[in-house]
């Protein structure tokens, strides 16, 4: 299968990413960037692919999870700061859990109404929920407003910094990558399958859909909201407009779809796709472009190949096979 052709070559390269860390400081600020933002949306669109792919619930709302990391650990950031003296290792470390934790917790109490929608439902109201989280935001003061909000300087020399977000970075991803392998081949990874195949047949077949639902949801948002936290951190402050920017739940779910969303390799290899034709068409021909690129892309990959490059084609559908059955038996 092509799903397994691919595999061997994920760990490898994880493998170079973190061997390669001894030469952060020396790589130009450039390729570092353009290296962890593949890292982050890698992470984000395995993380997404536990919800919009095994389960086949399609989410557009896994920006407003990437904020609440991103918020709650800038706020916990400096409570910490005024607490004591903390490694910058524990203290990023303390910041990622805190922000999958509150992600967590958001995605427990949204899931409840929106996991009961089905469909284009679930999408739009996903959708909502970033514009809702966003108006919150930039209306309490407490979180900066529009204006956003800054994270105390971390006391590290900026070869240092680099350093740590980078590793960061490759450890979210190997994260999120264990996390949807072990799910994909687990029981709890089979009764999603069912829920995508057909929900109303898995539900009278006695799984229970909602918890499962629910469950995956959680999951996927603790390591979004994780990553939040890692990208607040590497960033050093969080503005609305750009943490809720809506290109970012597109972009993560594109490259789940492009890698194929129901293996647990493939968003990583859409990232990498997405990230390289990304940075090209922003540099060269402009931001807007790419949004409108990115939107096309996003539609072509579910009329064409929603499989997407590692997921299987779709069987040939029973009603056709038996006509051609049929037909070779009249002829």
């Amino acid at each position: 299968m092509a799903a397994n052709r691919a595999v061997p070559y994920i760990i490898p390269l994880l493998g170079v990413l973190a061997i390669s860390m001894p030469l952060v400081i020396s790589i130009p600020e450039y390729l570092l960037s353009f290296l962890f933002w593949f890292l982050v949306y890698a992470s984000m669109a395995t993380a997404w692919t536990i919800i919009g792919g095994f389960a086949g619930y399609v989410s557009f709302g896994h920006g407003a999870f990437l904020a609440i990391g991103a918020y709650v650990s800038g706020i916990a950031a400096t409570h910490l700061q005024r607490i004591g003296d903390f490694s910058p290792t524990l203290t990023l470390a303390l910041l990622m859990i805190l922000g999958g934790l509150s992600a967590s917790i958001l995605a427990a109490v949204v899931g409840f109404p929106f996991l009961r929608l089905r469909g284009p439902y679930f999408t739009v109201a996903s959708l909502l929920l970033v514009k809702v989280s966003y108006a919150l935001v930039v209306n309490t003061p407490v979180l900066g407003g529009g204006g956003g909000l800054w994270l105390p300087v971390p006391r590290l020399e900026i070869s240092t910094l680099r350093y740590l977000v980078y590793a960061g970075a490759i450890f979210m991803t190997a994260l999120a990558l264990f996390v949807a392998w072990k799910i994909q081949y687990s029981k709890f990874g089979l009764g999603l399958v069912a829920i995508r195949s057909d929900e109303d047949v898995a539900d009278g077949l006695g799984v229970n859909t909602f918890h499962l639902k629910l469950f995956a949801l959680i999951i996927s948002a603790a390591l979004t909201g994780a990553v939040g936290a890692l990208v607040a951190y590497e960033r050093g402050n969080i503005y609305p407009d750009v943490i809720f920017d809506l290109n970012i739940s597109v972009l993560t779910a594109l490259s789940a779809l492009i890698g194929g969303s129901t293996h647990w390799a493939g968003p990583f290899i859409g990232a990498g796709f997405v990230r390289v034709f990304d940075e090209l068409v922003s540099t060269y021909i402009g931001r807007e472009v790419a949004r409108i690129l990115f939107g096309l892309m996003l539609a072509i990959t579910i009329l064409i190949r929603p499989t997407g490059l590692l997921g299987a084609p779709k069987p040939a559908r029973k009603d056709n096979r038996e006509k051609s059955s049929k037909g070779n038996e009249s002829g």
